[in-house]
Order: structure tokens, then C-alpha cells, then sequence
């Protein structure tokens, strides 16, 4: 009884299921299926070797005949179905290499070729010999010299003359004739790729588009040339789709739906499959106004300079309350503006709507029913002067991504013009057409968007600030480093948002007092500095409306600069176009002109309204 309760407690152990000795022959029987898998795959490999060895011998011999047989063995390995993919293997290894040996073997006669050299004898062998292992390397040259050909960058002779050293071989006299006989028709064609060309280097993607279709449907000419004209449609539809597609989501993320609608249409003509296409024309048509009209009257162009936004240095003991007084009006002096020019149908518009000119004829487009108004934030720099007359000193972007003023020791968006605009706009998105913002005309001696990007600046900064009895710290070229860095991201936030920026010239000169000479380096300055941020503008405002007209070399100057738009001052609306040129003038809201109760302001913009705070300016 004890036994057999000791045998339930404890079991004997189970009898393994195979026997050492049968565990013995498993590992012997697979060591040796190893050493014959070994060995295969050792004679396999040397084999290999061999068989290149051999293909490699017999191109150095110029036994053309016994590589292309060699060869052919390979592709058979290679190709055979009834054999395993992983047995197919080595044997595609093999060809692939094969066929790079004979590719850089062609390509040598091939490069002599180009450079104007004939073949010799030993080399035509050779092409003609290995047959369509050499074509596959001189049937695409042909193809590609015969493109240069039809894109104007190959005489027709030397196109000729290299599909004439081919003609008689025969593994390439078919295809060397059928070009040839094209000759006629392509030489017909070259100067319709090359203005093609041409046109697919600039912005008229339309035009672009509609010269490779037409050169694509043309079956009365050259098939090769339909042929190349077709790849050429289809990798400039995808390119510039692409291209199209990134330009109309970024007018769309800043507002400017109704240039994005414009774009799509277009787009959806020669794109009409594309449903990401489609599903943003829908998104545009929903946020465009219902109906458009093309304004024919007077356009209203106000400007601006930095905004009071710290009364106790305008109004108070500051050496520059003249300054302040007639110059500059408060932050909420321009919100009661912006409020006026909203509640009588005025709509802001875009400096963009203006840039056609002089290569197309200005359509002014807005809502039905509303009157156009064009704002200008003139000679915007957080100059010395600014500041101690309470301005802001410089932008910034907070860590929100939302773009802040500062004004001495205060941080936030209510302390100038350009945030304070766009949070009026958050609220009444109506007032802008197009995501239209205001246009910054810049002046850049001391910083730029108050950061002082240059040792020039900061030189300037230093004397400026010497100048009311205060000190400028110095900048290390690492911290003008960062100044850049800042002001970059300010820079893109506001380009991204859809403001646009105008030269106001470096230091912000009279520009029709100057020599030519200061007129250029005024230009260049200002040129040179913005070249990171801004590659070009075509948006000049005149400092204190000091236009150059009456001066042709000094406007041959500036319109030799890319200046098209000009913007001076005047006492009420005023515009003009010429064939060089656009003019407008804007009139300058500040102290002095809002107090005048004769002016063109107070009598038919605001209507007799007074929007100065008085009590702020008489220091109550």
C-alpha cells in the first residue's frame, strides 16, 4: 500500500519519445544533408564564378559570340519557371551583372561619341555584335539625344551624324531609320518645344499646359515627337499639380478663398478626375461671397504710421508730444476707425489685386454692395523716435503661436496695429476680402520689426538712442544672430497670414530730393537687407508721398529695381495707370488730419464723426 502511495506522490519520470540512440542518427543524417547542401551551393557558386569569369574573358578577347552565349545560358537559369524563385536566384544575380559589364563597355563609346569622335571599327563590332545587351544602352542615348534635339540643345547635324554611326548595324538599323525618316517633321518642331520649354520655366502654367497638349495631339507630325511631348504633358501636370495643390492650401489657410476658387477652376479644366481638387473647390465656393462686382470708382487708401499705445509718453513729458500729437494716432483711435469704415460697407482689399499690372489690365473686384478700402501700416520701423513717442518696440511670437507686441515692460496683442487688425478681423471677417491684411511699407535704418539684424542697425540703434540720453546695449554677433532668427519667424508668420510688405526705402528719405546715386544706394540698402525675408516686392511707398515722376531717370531707376506699384499721399482718393506703372494716393490718417474738420477725412469718410480720444490727448 505504501508503494503504490508513494508511486501517486511521487511519479516516475516519463520515458523520453525518442531514444538516444535514434536522437544520435537524426543529428548525424542532418549533418550530412548539410554538407551536401554545402557543397551543391560551393559548386553552384563556383560555377558562377566561372561562368563570369568566362563572359568577362571572352568581351576582353572580343569574342562577342561566345559572351552572348554564355549569356543567353544565364537568361535561360534566370527565366526558367519550372525552377524555384530562390533557385532562380544567383542565376538573376548573374545577368544583372552581366549586364552592367556590357553597359559600361558601350557607355565608354557611347561618351567618345558625344564628344565628337567616330567610332572605330573594333568599337561598331562590339555594339553590333552583343546585339540587344548593347542596345539596351544605345537605343535610350538615341532617344535622349533625339529629345535634346526637338528642346533645342543639339544641331540638327551632330543629332544626324550620331544616328548615322548606328545606321548600318543591324541590331539598331530599324531604329535608327525610323528617326531618321522623322527627320523633316522633327526639325519642324523644334521651335514649338523650345518656346514649350520656355514656358514651363516661368509661372504660366496655363499656357504651359495647353502648348505640351496641343504638341501631344498633333498626328499630322512627327510620332516621336507626339510621343515626347506626351511624357513631357504628364510630368509637368504632376509636377505642377503638386505644386498648384500646396499654392492654393496656403491661400486657403490665409483667407484668400476667393484667389484660391479662382485657381482651382482653372485647374479643374485640366485636372477634372482629381477629387482632392474637387473637394477643395467645394470648400471655397461655400466661403466666397454669393456675388462680385468690378469696382469702377475712386479707391480709398488709408495709411498709418506705429500706434500710441503708451499714452504717458505721447501725451506727457516726452520731448517728442509734437511728434506724437500730429503724426500718430492710439490704438483705440484706429479701432474706432476700423469700426466706422465696417459699419459704412467698406471692405478691406489686398495691395495683391493690384500686382497684374502693367502685364494685364487691374480688375478691382468686391463683394456686391461694399466699397473698397486699402490699408497701408506706412514707414513701419520701431524707430527711437517711435518709441519714446509710446510706441510699440518690436513683435514677437508667443509660444501659442500668436503673434504679440511689446511695449516697454507690456506684452500682448493690443499694443499694435497689426494684431489688433487681425483680432477686429477674427471677429468681422466679413470686413476683408480674400483674407486681405494691410500692407507694410518698411524703413530698415535701425531694426527691422524692432530687431536689429545688422552691425549697420545696431550702429544706428546706438546713435539714435545716444540721442534722447539713453544707451543701446551692444550686440555680439551671436546675439544678432538670434535678433535674425526672431524677427524670421515674425517674417513668415506674417508672409504665411497673407500681409504683404512695401519698400519705404532703408532710411525713409524724401525720394525726390535725392541724386540718383542716394536714390540707388537708398534702394540697394534697403534691397540687400530684405533679400533673406523678401526676395522682391513690387509695392515702393513714397516717404511723405516724395514721388520721382518728374525725375525719368530716377524712375527708370526704380522701375529697373521692380517697382510697378507706387503709393504717395494725397488730400483725397486719386489713381492712375500708366504703361510702366501703377499710382495711388493714400491719405495719411494721424492727428493733424483727423483734427482737420475741411478735410476729405472728416467730411465723406467719417461723415463728421470724431474719432480722436481727446481726453486722451488733452491729458485728462
Amino acid at each position: 500500500m505504501f508503494k503504490q502511495k508513494d508511486d501517486y506522490i511521487y511519479p516516475q519520470a516519463k520515458r523520453p519519445w525518442l531514444s538516444r540512440k535514434t536522437l544520435l542518427t537524426l543529428a548525424i543524417v542532418l549533418t550530412f544533408m548539410a554538407l551536401i547542401l554545402g557543397l551543391v551551393y560551393f559548386r553552384q557558386a563556383r560555377n558562377e564564378q566561372a561562368a563570369m569569369g568566362n563572359f568577362e574573358r571572352a568581351l576582353a578577347a572580343q569574342d562577342y559570340a561566345a559572351a552572348m552565349d554564355l549569356y543567353y545560358r544565364v537568361q535561360d537559369q534566370a527565366t526558367d519557371q519550372e525552377r524555384e524563385p530562390a533557385d532562380r536566384g544567383p542565376a538573376q544575380s548573374m545577368q544583372v551583372a552581366m549586364e552592367k559589364k556590357v553597359a559600361e563597355l558601350v557607355e565608354a563609346s557611347l561618351h567618345r561619341l558625344e564628344a565628337g569622335e567616330p567610332l572605330s571599327p573594333a568599337e561598331k563590332s562590339c555594339i553590333e555584335d552583343l546585339r540587344f545587351l548593347s542596345s539596351m544602352q544605345v537605343i535610350p542615348f538615341l532617344r535622349a539625344k533625339t529629345e535634346d534635339l526637338l528642346d533645342g540643345k543639339l544641331e540638327p547635324s551632330r543629332w544626324e551624324s550620331m544616328l548615322l554611326a548606328f545606321s548600318d548595324m543591324e541590331n539598331l538599323q530599324n531604329y535608327t531609320q525610323e528617326l531618321l525618316g522623322q527627320k523633316d517633321k522633327l526639325l519642324a518642331k523644334i521651335s514649338q518645344f523650345v518656346e514649350a520649354g520656355e514656358l514651363e520655366q516661368g509661372d504660366k502654367w496655363q499656357l504651359t499646359w495647353s502648348a505640351w497638349d496641343d504638341l501631344s495631339q498633333d498626328f499630322e507630325g512627327s510620332a516621336f515627337a507626339r510621343e515626347y511631348a506626351s511624357f513631357r504633358l504628364s510630368a509637368f501636370q504632376e509636377r505642377e499639380y503638386a505644386h498648384l495643390m500646396t499654392l492654393t492650401g496656403q491661400m486657403m489657410a490665409a483667407d484668400q478663398y476667393y484667389t484660391a476658387y479662382n485657381l482651382l477652376t482653372l485647374m479643374h479644366e485640366v485636372f477634372p478626375d482629381r477629387a482632392a481638387l474637387a473637394e477643395r473647390l467645394e470648400e471655397c465656393s461655400k466661403r466666397i461671397p454669393s456675388s462680385m462686382d468690378t469696382w469702377q470708382g475712386d479707391i480709398l487708401v488709408l495709411s498709418l504710421r506705429p500706434l500710441i499705445v503708451r499714452s504717458e509718453l505721447a501725451f506727457g513729458r516726452s520731448t517728442e508730444a509734437g511728434y506724437a500729437r500730429s503724426s500718430l494716432i492710439s490704438g483705440q483711435e484706429f479701432l474706432s476707425l476700423l469700426d466706422i469704415l465696417y459699419r459704412n460697407d467698406y471692405v478691406l482689399i489686398s495691395s495683391r489685386q493690384f500686382e497684374p499690372w502693367p502685364q494685364k489690365r487691374v480688375e478691382l473686384k468686391v463683394p456686391s454692395g461694399k466699397k473698397p478700402v486699402l490699408l497701408i501700416f506706412d514707414r513701419w520701423q520701431y524707430s527711437v523716435l517711435n518709441q519714446v513717442s509710446g510706441t510699440a518696440s518690436k513683435l514677437s511670437m508667443g509660444e501659442d503661436g500668436q503673434l504679440l507686441a511689446q511695449a516697454g515692460l507690456s506684452q500682448g496683442r493690443d499694443l499694435d496695429a497689426i494684431p489688433l487688425l487681425e483680432d477686429f478681423l477674427t471677429k468681422h471677417p466679413d470686413f476683408a476680402f480674400d483674407g486681405a491684411k494691410a500692407l507694410i511699407a518698411l524703413n530698415l535704418q535701425e531694426n527691422l520689426l524692432g530687431y536689429a539684424v545688422t552691425p549697420d542697425q545696431v550702429e544706428a540703434s546706438k546713435e539714435a538712442w545716444k540721442q534722447v540720453g539713453q544707451t543701446y546695449p551692444e550686440l555680439t554677433e551671436e546675439e544678432i544672430l538670434a535678433q535674425r532668427e526672431e524677427v524670421s519667424q515674425v517674417m513668415t508668420y506674417l508672409e504665411d497670414q497673407g500681409w504683404s510688405f512695401a519698400s519705404a526705402g532703408y532710411v525713409g528719405y524724401d525720394t525726390g530730393s535725392l541724386s540718383l546715386d542716394d536714390l540707388a544706394a537708398e534702394l540697394d540698402q534697403w534691397s540687400q537687407l530684405m533679400t533673406s525675408w523678401l526676395p522682391e516686392t513690387p509695392y515702393f511707398v513714397f516717404p511723405n508721398g516724395s514721388h520721382v515722376y518728374n525725375r525719368e531717370d530716377s524712375l527708370d531707376r526704380m522701375l529697373e529695381r521692380g517697382f510697378r506699384i507706387f503709393f504717395g499721399q494725397g488730400p483725397k482718393p486719386y489713381h492712375f495707370y500708366t504703361r510702366d506703372y501703377a499710382h495711388l494716393d493714400a491719405l495719411s490718417l494721424n492727428g493733424y488730419s483727423l483734427s482737420s474738420s475741411d478735410a476729405y477725412l472728416a467730411a465723406n469718410l467719417l461723415g463728421g464723426q470724431d474719432i480722436l480720444d481727446h481726453g486722451l490727448r488733452d491729458g485728462d
